[in-house]
């Protein structure tokens, strides 16, 4: 964090967050011809509740038009509740690359394939 700033520390953010170059990987997917944004972040803040390694990076998966551009919430958006969060920089960056190539092959982000409600047969 840079020192002509105020200092966030007090706040809970790590001493090297620094708002004005936060880091970010966004990466758009396409999946049966929708588009999705794998958007990995750095919280800078400590977002664990509770006991345990503090978690400051954060991955979700948003649906987005052709260009990347998040369209909001949408219904058919299967992944709108998918949302996980790493310690490290490293752990953020290899989990970021194994959900895009997941997503790229099919899968979903836990390395499930995707299936089809017409495909359930009772």
């Amino acid at each position: 964090m840079k020192k002509n700033k105020e200092d966030f520390t007090k706040y809970g953010f790590r001493e090297d967050f620094d708002f004005e170059h936060r880091w970010r990987l966004q990466t758009r997917v396409k999946q049966k011809g929708k588009y999705y944004l794998v958007s990995t972040v750095d919280l800078g803040i400590n977002h664990r509740f509770g006991e345990g390694d503090p978690l400051y990076y954060e991955t979700m998966i948003f649906r987005c038009n052709f260009f990347g551009t998040p369209l909001g919430w949408d219904e058919d958006n299967k992944y709108e509740n998918f949302q996980e969060r790493y310690t490290t920089k490293e752990d953020a960056l290899a989990r970021h690359w194994s959900i895009v190539k997941l997503l790229r092959k099919g899968y979903d982000p836990y390395g499930n394939k995707q299936w089809k409600f017409n495909q359930i047969r009772i």
